[in-house]
């Protein structure tokens, strides 16, 4: 069964999806660390995205964002295990050639949730900009991983009595990357 979002209700229930690392999905978006930058299919079909559920099979022109979208949902392993059946939403936004940004929400807060990171083996990640307190906040990582280019990962959060949601948006471009000038730059570890 799809999931249908109305005024940002989930509509009807889907069948259990098997979990697919959040780390496979970034790579996936990110482009190759060849000469060219040939963005991703829409289709958005290779390793570790077989676990998506799209609300269609076509994009959809987002006039306020003037961007191209496509959403589905998927259940993710969060920190290297099952994320208790919690399925996330997942957008892949960009211009008619292909997604240029992936966006992954939990859409909504969950005690399994902690405000960290997931677990992403492989990558290199390095705080660019910081704005975070204990119960709500925003980081900005350079991302690195063999084979790929550089790209940005912004992680926000916000925890309280009911759990923590958590979003995280993968830039492949830091134009598409709104409000990053309102960010501090995160203070720089001494050499040792």
């Amino acid at each position: 069964m799809k999931k249908l979002i109305v005024a940002g209700l989930f509509l009807a229930a889907a069948p259990a999806l098997a979990g697919a690392e959040v780390g496979d999905l970034l790579k996936t978006l990110m482009f190759d660390d060849g000469e060219y930058k040939v963005l991703q299919a829409w289709s958005f079909e290779t390793k570790g995205t077989e676990e998506i559920v799209w609300e269609k099979d076509e994009i959809e022109w987002n006039e306020k964002a003037q961007v191209y979208t496509r959403t589905g949902r998927v259940e993710l392993l969060w920190q290297g295990g099952a994320s208790d059946g919690l399925d996330w939403q997942i957008t892949l936004l960009g211009g008619r050639a292909g997604p240029e940004r992936l966006e992954i929400d939990s859409v909504g807060n969950y005690q399994e949730l902690g405000g960290g990171l997931p677990k992403l083996d492989g990558f290199e990640l390095t705080p660019r900009f910081c704005d975070d307190s204990p119960t709500y906040g925003m980081m900005v990582y350079g991302v690195e991983t063999p084979g790929q280019k550089p790209a940005l990962l912004l992680h926000e959060w916000s925890c309280g009595s009911r759990g923590c949601s958590v979003k995280l948006e993968l830039h492949t471009r830091e134009e598409t990357l709104v409000g990053i000038s309102d960010m501090t730059p995160c203070p720089v570890a001494p050499a040792k």
